[in-house]
């Protein structure tokens, strides 16, 4: 340093000195937070570092200067987040105020003198209004186990959180991050990749600096995504919603951040779900409306994962065909796509197409193998970088949800089955429905033709689901339910192409139940349809025994009972057919089995219903009897004579050792006599609709009676 320099730096250290002793009195008008001392050559300091908000004068205190703030002496601009400039002035030694700029907004703001040379000979300055900001805080490393949830929101918020706005925000701490992204299979940085965090993370941020000492019970937090936190304290502690507030007040100059054990999430989000990537895509809108139509949506939209609760659904990996691929499909059934999106295979095909389980492309082995959820096993192929399910390539892979991935396929995996509809008494119908739209949980259905097994519902499936099938005369078809839960508002029935509705079952109030021995192309029963109703007082079905029935000495029905405590078939009856009911006994706990006849008008005909004792067989029972007029012609075709009759009747049937007794309409019983000449006295009985029952060594025979007098 020469002697002209030091001569200099000493009347500058003075003048900086007396600034606080003199400037204060003289230049009372230039009062700021902070003060730059405008020298030749040189500012005092001329690098400075203020929080936003504070206020800086520059003082001349030594030759001719002016303040440029905005655009530097050769024109170039500074950028500056404030723009200001002073005019030229005169410095003397008391000092001269040449102005005051209050910088608000945080950032670098760059300056020089505009006089001359000094600029060019290195007078320039800076100052960065930068505060110790919720940012910075989170760039530290003083917030214990949070890490993962401060980087996430410096990496997306930190415009916010470096802003003057007081915040108060809630980290979840590092294991409640890990649990999330373990359940996604994914890591931090892949989790950073959901399109819909930075919203969702907005809902850990409150409004105002809230320390511990203002912790209240009940206390509504207004949170930047716009939606409230509920503080509530149990005990000693504090929560914000579900989440233990676990540590507390570190602090900044704009905030304060406080620990948390699990995850905030606003209602509503994430929102990112496998059915909305589907809904986002074009090329995915047959898809899209496949699955509202079977009322798939809300399933897929279920968030198991993030909510961490197991009675949701998935989480689901959905290969999704696109629009040309049903195209090709339409054309090869000969199908419009409307049809096929009506078809009774839709649902097959839809739910083949979903796994309820995450696999990412990188977890795909070659030769793994998956169930979907129509039961049908896929196998997946690896060959270098290109992978195919069942031969069908995936041509977009790993589109991330919260609740699981999509693939998109180039064509239609061949998980569905196309019903036979040829038959010469046409195709008959399946339709099942489930009217509270909440899937049909653990309800089985299992549709019978011939004893041959067409197809078997047993998966959420919405609204409606049809299946066609084909029929030939004769065909027999049956349709068996199983249920363990007491399940309303599901119901199917069975519609004939020709005559309409054969058989339906359940709705809101009544459990389904079976329908059995429905024959294709009989003509209509004269009389109507007979119920038989099984019962089980254990509710667990008759295991190995069964009922057959018989229709005029000719067999015509097995009913098994496989499970639950009642079940009910129908038998198509007409005018004068005979009925045999035979119980089968091959398992035990066979006292715990019951079953009542039901005739087409509501009134039981037989009832083997007693508590504790095994069902017995009952046969000879006319449910309507027939119209021939020639009663003595109705005798010796095995039926009782006269009918009807007043005093006595004659029945065909043996009846020494037998117990003869008749049944009213209301189920009363009323024992009856034989005579001498074998007649049987129903004097005693009023006129009215009767059965005549004769049980000879356990086996009952059944007559129609009419009194008349």
């Amino acid at each position: 340093m020469n002697h002209h320099e030091g001569k200099v730096f000493l009347l500058v250290f003075i003048a900086y000195l007396l600034s606080f002793v003199s400037l204060n009195g003289q230049t009372s008008d230039c009062r700021a937070d902070h003060k730059i001392l405008v020298t030749n050559f040189k500012f005092t300091p001329d690098s400075l570092k203020i929080k936003p908000g504070e206020s800086v004068a520059f003082i001349n205190i030594q030759g001719k200067h002016s303040i440029l703030g905005d655009t530097s002496k050769t024109g170039a601009t500074f950028n500056n987040p404030k723009r200001f400039e002073f005019p030229l002035s005169t410095g003397e030694t008391e000092g001269v105020c040449m102005g005051i700029i209050k910088f608000e907004n945080p950032g670098i703001h760059r300056f020089e003198c505009g006089v001359g040379f000094n600029a060019d000979l290195g007078m320039k300055g800076v100052i960065n209004a930068d505060a110790f900001t919720l940012k910075d805080l989170f760039l530290l490393d003083t917030i214990p186990e949070s890490f993962l949830s401060r980087y996430a929101l410096n990496n997306y918020l930190g415009n916010i959180l470096d802003s003057s706005v007081d915040l108060t925000v809630f980290l979840p701490n590092d294991d409640a991050v890990k649990k999330i992204l373990d359940s996604l299979e994914t890591n931090q940085f892949k989790g950073l990749g959901f399109v819909d965090l930075p919203k969702a993370l907005k809902y850990q941020i409150v409004l105002g600096q809230l320390e511990y000492k203002d912790f209240k019970d009940s206390l509504l937090l207004p949170t930047l995504y716009g939606q409230n936190l509920l503080m509530t304290k149990k005990g000693d502690s504090f929560y914000v919603d579900d989440a233990l507030i676990n540590k507390t007040n570190f602090t900044s100059e704009n905030g304060v951040a406080h620990v948390v054990d699990k995850i905030l999430a606003p209602s509503g989000l994430p929102a990112t779900s496998v059915w909305d990537i589907i809904y986002m895509e074009d090329s995915l809108q047959f898809f899209e409306d496949a699955l509202q139509t079977l009322g798939l949506k809300n399933k897929l939209r279920e968030q198991a994962e993030l909510n961490q609760n197991p009675e949701l659904g998935g989480p689901f990996t959905v290969l999704a065909p696109t629009n040309r691929a049903f195209e090709k499909l339409s054309e090869a059934l000969n199908l419009t796509l409307n049809e096929l999106k009506k078809s009774s295979i839709i649902s097959d095909l839809i739910l083949g197409h979903i796994i309820e389980k995450r696999i990412e492309t990188k977890n795909i082995n070659n030769n793994q193998s998956l169930v979907t959820q129509n039961n049908k096993t896929i196998t997946f192929n690896v060959i270098g970088d290109t992978i195919n399910v069942e031969g069908v390539q995936i041509i977009v892979k790993d589109l991330l949800a919260y609740n699981g991935v999509v693939h998109i396929l180039e064509d239609i995996l061949p998980v569905y089955d196309i019903p036979n509809l040829q038959g010469n008494c046409g195709v008959w119908k399946l339709e099942i429905f489930d009217e509270e739209k909440n899937g049909w949980r653990e309800t089985q259905l299992f549709l019978e033709k011939n004893g041959d097994l067409l197809t078997e519902k047993r998966l959420p499936i919405g609204g409606y689901e049809a299946f066609e099938f084909g029929v030939d005369s004769g065909d027999m078809i049956n349709v068996i339910t199983f249920s363990s839960y007491y399940n309303t508002g599901q119901s199917y029935r069975v519609i004939d192409q020709q005559r309409g509705i054969q058989a339906e079952s359940g709705n809101q109030s009544d459990q389904m139940v079976n329908s059995m021995g429905l024959r294709a192309c009989l003509e209509e029963p004269s009389c109507g349809m007979v119920d038989i109703i099984m019962f089980d007082y254990l509710n667990q079905g008759w295991g190995l025994n069964s009922l057959d029935v018989d229709i005029n000495n000719r067999f015509y029905l097995r009913i098994p009972f496989y499970a639950g405590e009642r079940q009910v078939t129908k038998i198509p009856v007409s005018n004068g057919d005979k009925l045999d009911f035979y119980y089968n006994q091959r398992s035990e706990m066979a006292e715990y089995n019951a079953y009542t006849i039901v005739a087409p008008d509501g009134k039981k005909i037989v009832e083997q219903n007693s508590e504790f004792q095994i069902p017995q067989s009952v046969t000879d029972i006319i449910v309507c009897p027939s119209s021939s007029s020639n009663l003595q012609d109705s005798y010796e075709k095995g039926k009782l004579y006269p009918n009807p009759s007043s005093n006595d009747v004659y029945l065909p049937v043996d009846l020494k050792m037998a117990e003869i007794y008749a049944i009213d309409i209301t189920g009363k019983k009323t024992n009856l006599n034989t005579k001498v000449d074998g007649a049987v006295d129903v004097s005693n009985l009023s006129p009215g609709i009767y059965y005549i029952i004769v049980n000879k060594t356990g086996k009952y025979h059944q007559y129609p009676l009419i009194i008349q007098r």
